[in-house]
């Protein structure tokens, strides 16, 4: 009768307290979930160990698969000098920025040309990523200008810079691949695809890596292979 039913409508009014609770503790858990990765993704020390772990693996990549050499990383377009012999720098010094990566890179044809490189890394929030990638090609488009006029007659061709472009949480930029297949085919790369595929894959690994919290055991990413 209803001395039976009230113990039941009690119950349910407890479980249905107990659903309220437990969906707003999930809530909260991951508001700070989201609070710990946004803090974690905007710190210096995890920034700057992605960033070296993404070059490693570019400069890599180059001297492995396009056969690059001459390649430094982070250091001023003077330093080339010693690669580039009767190549003039000495007005370049005053554009004073670091591309991530320099590589002379030899022609896919034989007797052609070598390919001068400027690569640049960066990673940012997905929304931003061709705003982010067209930002870093302005940035050295004055500097390709200098060095394409420096190299005057010599058997070298300065290339457009190459900006890989990454998310934060492992996105690529639309048209890096394409990008890399096309700078990789201009090279003696043996396979452009199957190398370019094979670097995102370890360049996309490595970002996912690093956007996770690696003090809980949801977050484990793969380990960069650098």
């Amino acid at each position: 009768g209803t001395a039976a039913r009230a113990p039941t409508r009690a119950l349910a009014r407890v479980s249905r307290g107990h659903t309220v609770l437990s969906t707003a503790a999930a809530a909260d858990d991951g508001g700070r979930a989201e609070l710990r990765l946004r803090a974690r993704l905007d710190d210096h020390s995890v920034r700057r160990r992605r960033h070296n772990a993404i070059c490693a693996l570019v400069h890599e990549w180059l001297r492995v698969e396009l056969r690059a050499f001459a390649l430094r990383g982070n250091t001023p377009i003077v330093a080339l000098t010693q690669h580039l012999p009767g190549v003039d720098l000495s007005n370049i010094h005053a554009k004073m920025r670091r591309p991530d990566v320099f590589a002379i890179v030899p022609s896919r044809e034989a007797g052609g040309e070598g390919l001068l490189l400027i690569v640049e890394v960066t990673v940012c929030r997905e929304h931003a990523l061709d705003a982010r990638a067209e930002a870093k090609r302005l940035k050295y488009a004055d500097l390709t200008i200098a060095l394409a006029a420096a190299l005057g007659e010599q058997p070298i061709r300065m290339e457009e810079p190459l900006v890989i472009c990454l998310g934060e949480m492992g996105s690529v930029q639309p048209l890096l691949r394409a990008e890399l297949v096309r700078r990789a085919s201009a090279s003696a790369c043996s396979d452009p695809p199957g190398a370019v595929d094979s670097l995102l894959d370890d360049l996309v690994a490595t970002v996912k890596y690093y956007s996770h919290d690696s003090t809980t055991t949801s977050g484990r990413g793969i380990a960069p292979r650098v």
